[in-house]
């Protein structure tokens, strides 16, 4: 006789609490609609100011050059510029105002796609909920130039590094804390993998070239 299969609901229910895992449920759905995917939300076991941080992983079965028409016209991911709050701050939002126990924020947004992974990091509080949207728009509008003209697809998208990590010994381990960080951190300098390397070359978004390879820094917060 086969073992009875727990169900995501009751897993999250030993981990949050009734109340949140119901919210989560809800709040999980509608990513999973708004990126045609399957969603996977975890605990982060980072838990600061009185912070519940999560950790998103979004599995997208399409290349991301298949999704860039869909980010374009705003119906992937629900992105729409001209509506305020956005459908995805808005389900954020409900998220948060379901349970009012202890606030919630996105420590990692991973979105897994069929070619590459595109790791989002938390670097100040709420920073991934309030910028997510610019980052995939941005995602967008630089493919051709972190693709080098569409012949190569880094296989990992790291977001964001630190201009402070590109230039150390790969031995260094920065403390960043997340109260110095901006916005605009986000759209500096982004982290590629590809195949052929095992270091990270690192993209600068301004100047829309590789600057440089160096070892990829996690931010240590």
């Amino acid at each position: 006789m086969l073992p009875k299969k727990t169900s995501p609901l009751n897993n999250l229910n030993k981990i949050y609490g009734v109340k949140l895992a119901s919210s989560l449920v809800i709040f999980k759905k509608n990513l999973e609609k708004n990126f045609f995917a399957e969603v996977i939300i975890q605990e982060s076991f980072s838990k600061k100011n009185n912070l519940e941080n999560i950790i998103i992983d979004i599995h997208c079965n399409y290349n991301l050059s298949e999704i860039l028409s869909y980010i374009n016209n705003g119906s992937w991911g629900n992105i729409h510029e001209n509506e305020k709050p956005t459908p995805f701050i808005k389900a954020f939002n409900e998220l948060q105002e379901k349970n009012n126990t202890y606030k919630i924020d996105i420590e990692e947004f991973t979105i897994h796609f069929n070619d590459t992974s595109i790791i989002i990091n938390k670097i100040y509080d709420y920073s991934i909920p309030e910028q997510l949207e610019n980052i995939i728009n941005q995602l967008a509008n630089h493919y051709t130039y972190y693709t080098k003209g569409h012949t190569e697809m880094p296989y990992e998208i790291f977001i964001p590094v630190f201009e402070e990590n590109i230039f150390v010994d790969s031995s260094t381990i920065l403390d960043t804390k997340v109260s110095i960080n901006t916005k605009d951190d986000y759209f500096k300098y982004w982290a590629l993998y590809f195949t052929h390397t095992d270091e990270a070359v690192i993209y600068d978004l301004n100047k829309k070239i590789d600057l440089t390879k160096s070892y990829l820094f996690m931010i240590n917060s």
